[in-house]
């Protein structure tokens, strides 16, 4: 059974991540495993009405089978990951439906604007024109609850249901060349606090585990891994194989982590990346654009500089470098 949720947070609060950590844990009592890791699974980031990293997660479940690797910590219990699994009784599908779509709600920030959860659920994979399309293009709701629709999957919603497009997209990614993260969560009562995390322990955590990637940024020494939302992520350690942020994990050095999930991801893969012309890209579209620089560059206020350049088309295009983005 493949379950995909989306849109749970707010710019105020809450975490997909952390919703989907609740969908683990209420598996686990009903003695569901997850068939291979959780995914986390990056949409296009130029969708406006994203909360914060347009991200969207799902997990395969089943009775799990054969060999099994740890894939996170919930109340102080491991999570394994299994490389199979049995299917479910109709019986244990209906329950586990169930009684995810209850955790999502319940970890949701339900009432706030924006914050419209959405659930999909399929006893089989789901077409990854799902994915490809909501990672590179605007999708409209209604096509994918159709697709849906034809394939007999389960759609849950409160609220708006832009969530579905990724819900599904996240359920039907193909996890080619996939990365890493693991998500160290931290204690609810702590919320309002800053986090406590030791920079020199990241920096050793990086330089024993040379397959971490955005630790920290070399230029500035500014740390990464840890984010300045109001969201319940204490760090997180993006890596291009499996096995380093487990071993990382226990290097980094931070206040009490109260659980943490491994998540098999797209980021860093450049999925969403279109090689084209500049003139044939569409809005909210990302693209591979080749060209010659046209002109000087020019240092506007702020530290932002803007500079123009022309394709082999002969279009030319204003080209912004923000100032966050540092020596690009």
């Amino acid at each position: 059974m493949w379950i995909g949720i989306d849109d749970t947070d707010s710019p105020r609060g809450g975490c997909t991540t952390h919703a989907l950590t609740e969908v683990v844990r209420v598996a686990r009592d009903l003695g569901v495993d997850p068939i291979g890791d959780p995914r986390l699974v990056r949409l296009n980031p130029n969708i406006p009405f994203k909360t914060r990293g347009n991200g969207a997660l799902s997990v395969r479940f089943g009775i799990g089978r054969g060999r099994r690797r740890r894939c996170g910590s919930i109340d102080g219990r491991a999570v394994w990951a299994y490389e199979g699994g049995a299917r479910l009784s109709p019986t244990l599908a209906t329950d586990l439906v169930d009684a995810a779509w209850r955790a999502v709600l319940d970890a949701s920030r339900v009432g706030e604007a924006g914050t419209d959860p959405a659930m999909v659920a399929s006893p089989r994979r789901l077409p990854s024109s799902l994915y490809w399309n909501a990672v590179r293009r605007v999708v409209r709701a209604a096509d994918v609850r159709a697709t849906l629709n034809d394939l007999g999957a389960t759609v849950r919603i409160h609220g708006d249901d832009l969530g579905v497009v990724g819900a599904a997209a996240s359920a039907a990614w193909p996890e080619a060349h996939p990365t890493w993260e693991l998500l160290a969560y931290r204690d609810p009562a702590r919320g309002s606090l800053r986090r406590e995390v030791d920079g020199g322990s990241v920096v050793e955590a990086q330089r024993r585990y040379p397959d971490l990637f955005l630790c920290t940024d070399p230029a500035t020494r500014r740390l990464l891994v840890a984010p300045h939302t109001p969201c319940p992520i204490l760090f997180g350690l993006r890596s291009r194989r499996r096995g380093a942020p487990l071993r990382a994990l226990a290097t980094v050095r931070s206040e009490p982590v109260e659980r943490w999930m491994l998540f098999c991801t797209n980021q860093g893969t450049g999925d969403h990346l279109l090689r084209r012309l500049a003139a044939s890209l569409g809005p909210y579209e990302s693209g591979r654009v080749e060209g010659l620089v046209g002109g000087v560059p020019t240092t506007l206020q702020g530290g932002h500089v803007r500079f123009p350049i022309v394709d082999a088309a002969g279009t030319e295009l204003v080209c912004m470098a923000f100032e966050p983005t540092k020596t690009l």
